[in-house]
């Protein structure tokens, strides 16, 4: 099992998300907005919504996006701005279901994914593993820098204060089970399921939580599809 990595500051609880932000909360509570998308048949592929981030696709050079910040106590969390009203709503309707999300990844820029992902290889070295060994076992639980959705600010790892630990258990969680239930409704996704690695190339990871669009999502989650 892998801790919360304590050497992060970003770790935030749904109670202090919510109370630090009352004035932008969404006026209709996070129940009343849960209604199903119009269906949609295609999809562009130049929707910014539905970029292809990964190691064979890397954050284009001319990719841009502007950042927003939601006020924490100690902080902020930060993501791309035009995620943030559906962001809310999911956590909104989270906290009236009384499930207790915390947030403990959101933005992250290429010098932190480099920390990230270093950290990792060293650690899979210090078992006896060489440099080229642990960078592909690294890759495959922590995206290489210039790869990762943190760094495009639509994704966010999210864990509950009664398991802390970034494992498949979080998946078995009520906290778990109500964001893989519910999370398209706000047009986010399980980014890497369980059974799909053969697609990702990532392990299944229950709190990775991306966003697409209600539309896709509702696409995705209907037909039991991955990014």
């Amino acid at each position: 099992a892998c801790p919360i990595d304590t050497e992060q500051p970003d770790q935030y609880s749904l109670d202090e998300i919510l109370n630090e932000n009352t004035c932008v909360l969404p006026e209709k509570n996070g129940k009343e907005q849960r209604a199903v998308p119009q269906k949609v048949n295609f999809f562009q592929d130049s929707d910014w919504r539905l970029v292809l981030i990964n190691k064979q696709h890397p954050i284009p050079d001319d990719y841009t996006f502007t950042l927003d910040t939601i006020k924490t106590a100690n902080g902020g969390i930060q993501c791309d701005s035009r995620i943030m009203e559906d962001l809310f709503s999911m956590l909104q309707a989270a906290s009236e279901d009384e499930i207790n999300l915390a947030i403990c990844s959101h933005y992250r820029d290429i010098n932190r994914q480099e920390v990230l992902f270093n950290r990792k290889i060293r650690a899979y070295m210090k078992k006896g593993m060489s440099y080229m060994e642990a960078y592909k076992v690294a890759s495959q639980t922590v995206t290489v820098p210039g790869a990762s959705e943190h760094q495009i600010g639509l994704a966010l790892d999210i864990f509950c204060d009664t398991y802390k630990y970034l494992d498949e258990g979080f998946g078995e969680t009520e906290a778990g089970i109500w964001l893989a239930a519910h999370c398209h409704e706000y047009g986010f996704t399980l980014r890497y399921p369980a059974e799909k690695e053969y697609i990702t190339s990532i392990e299944y990871e229950p709190w990775h939580f991306r966003y697409v669009g209600r539309e896709a999502a509702a696409v995705m989650q209907e037909e039991d599809l991955c990014l």
